[in-house]
């Protein structure tokens, strides 16, 4: 969800998803809309996951403060970058996450003891990567066994560009490079997640990831409401029916 909209994030809570990115990479989302969306994800039980603007472990903390339950950093490339991910998003002893037992992500302090505050967020806290640049894939091993890491998404859009043919994301080096990716993934304790990239094809490219055995499964709001919509303007379009 890139669009600057805790009444959006609530909504798909509502319509019955698990989790939802909220991106802060690809948008106009500040910190405090990040901090509202959150906010309204909490309401309508869904988990929100902050898509980081930049791979930038010191963006980790503030980000987390929101109340957000995970991050995903785009273009994750390296093992120890990984680590450094890690290390900021768990407090000690996993990690070296600043404390801050006065945030909204610890109640403002009112609920619990700042230390039973840490444990509980080294427990249910997560870190997820974007694996979006070639020279990721030589590394995916790396990444895949640095402990505290917990999934990894495709990013076919990304790929496309390192390997020459932005914009191409069904160029046979691309798919060759994320079916690579996955086959990794899927093979090791993390979570894979895919996006569906395709209105056309997506309920296509759904039943195929299912059947792979993808755990997470992501879908832009624009593709959302781009396939609900056209497909009332085809019945329309087919039955002649005019709409506003």
């Amino acid at each position: 969800m890139n669009y600057p909209s805790p009444t959006l994030v609530e909504l798909c809570g509502h319509i019955g998803y698990d989790w939802v990115f909220i991106d802060a990479e690809h948008g106009p989302l500040d910190l405090e809309t990040c901090e509202n969306m959150v906010r309204a994800a909490e309401t309508a039980g869904i988990v929100p996951i902050i898509r980081l603007p930049y791979p930038d472990p010191t963006l980790v903390n503030r980000y987390l403060d929101t109340g957000a339950m995970g991050i995903l950093v785009p273009h994750l490339g390296s093992a120890r970058q990984a680590r450094d991910f890690v290390d900021a998003t768990k407090y000690h002893p996993a990690g070296n996450r600043g404390a801050g037992s006065r945030t909204r992500a610890a109640d403002f302090g009112f609920e619990r003891p700042a230390s039973e505050y840490a444990r509980w967020a080294n427990s249910e806290t997560f870190v997820m990567g974007i694996v979006e640049d070639a020279d990721a894939i030589h590394e995916l091993p790396g990444i895949l066994g640095t402990p505290g890491i917990d999934g990894v998404v495709v990013g076919p859009s990304d790929l496309a560009q390192s390997l020459g043919v932005p914009g191409e994301i069904t160029h046979p080096k691309v798919i060759a490079a994320v079916d690579e990716i996955s086959r990794q993934v899927l093979a090791s304790s993390k979570a894979l997640c895919r996006v569906l990239t395709s209105t056309a094809t997506a309920g296509e490219d759904l039943a195929r990831f299912l059947g792979m055995g993808v755990p997470m499964i992501a879908e832009p709001f624009t593709g959302l409401f781009a396939r609900g919509a056209r497909a009332i303007l085809d019945v329309r379009d087919a039955g002649r029916i005019p709409t506003a």
